[in-house]
């Protein structure tokens, strides 16, 4: 709190005002320029101006502290990386030069500093509210970790991070792989798991990507809603993943469950045909 001293009143509202102004220079420039736009414009300068802006400086400081959440029981390796990618998250966000990776909205990205891990940073706000916001889609990772169904499963969550002006993000586990469609998007750099596509049992992949997918709808009631190529990974050992719940939802009672438990399966069923459709053409020596 402002210190009191034991002068009349008009000395203390003024070591208030010095006190207000000298925190001012530690708060980012809109916030700043807020809280001394308002002083500006009283009527008369009085206690319990100062002491709202003492309230706020508590509230604010509580919830920078808490900014970051780390899931329980992760190894002292993951969480020191999870640490050291706050650091570069703090002090580089938005810059591209400083992840591996581009997207519009959200992207996810891989840091050379945390082998273990990657992480979706959401760099425009406003049209990534157009999906789930970052929070709940987290949830749903947190809610499928522990599950698997025919050798398929999404990526382990391991922090989530909510912060109003140095963006949203999150960090998961990182699969010694590619998406679908980076592995035809890139055939030159890809040409191992291209081999490994051409050699697989092709019922049998689509096969494993249904079972995981009616799975998801009859034990968790949720529709994934974009399972398009991007959103299927592929590892070095040829396992599968389905990741970006962004547009995932928990079937709510009245709702056309079916509809959506249709799409999904209509849509994996198409893209699985055209990877393969596409990968024969690809010639890789």
């Amino acid at each position: 709190m402002f210190e009191t001293p034991e002068h009349t009143g008009a000395e203390t509202l003024e070591a208030q005002e010095r006190q207000f102004f000298q925190k001012l220079k530690a708060l980012p420039f809109d916030l700043a320029k807020k809280w001394e736009d308002e002083f500006d414009n009283l009527e008369e300068i009085t206690e319990s101006f100062f002491s709202k802006f003492e309230t706020f400086l508590k509230s604010r400081s509580g919830a920078l502290s808490n900014v970051l959440e780390i899931e329980p029981g992760l190894n002292e390796e993951i969480v020191a990386e999870i640490h050291e990618t706050e650091r570069v998250i703090r002090e580089t966000f938005g810059d591209p030069h400083h992840f591996l990776g581009n997207g519009k909205v959200a992207e996810v990205y891989e840091l050379p500093l945390a082998p273990h891990l990657c992480v979706k940073y959401v760099k425009d706000n406003d049209a990534y509210s157009e999906g789930n916001h970052l929070r709940t889609e987290f949830a749903f990772l947190e809610d499928l970790r522990e599950f698997s169904a025919a050798k398929v499963r999404t990526p382990l969550p391991y922090f989530i991070r909510i912060h109003p002006s140095e963006g949203h993000s999150y960090g998961m586990e990182k699969i010694h792989g590619k998406s679908l469609s980076q592995i035809l998007e890139r055939p030159a750099e890809n040409s191992a798991l291209i081999e490994l596509s051409k050699n697989s049992d092709r019922t049998q992949v689509k096969a494993q990507l249904l079972e995981y997918i009616k799975a998801l709808h009859e034990n968790f009631k949720i529709t994934h809603g974009d399972l398009f190529l991007r959103n299927i990974m592929m590892d070095n050992q040829g396992n599968l993943y389905i990741i970006d719940f962004g547009k995932a939802k928990v079937e709510q009672i009245g709702e056309d469950h079916e509809s959506r438990r249709s799409v999904d399966v209509a849509t994996i069923t198409s893209e699985i045909s055209k990877f393969f459709e596409k990968l024969d053409k690809l010639n890789i020596k």
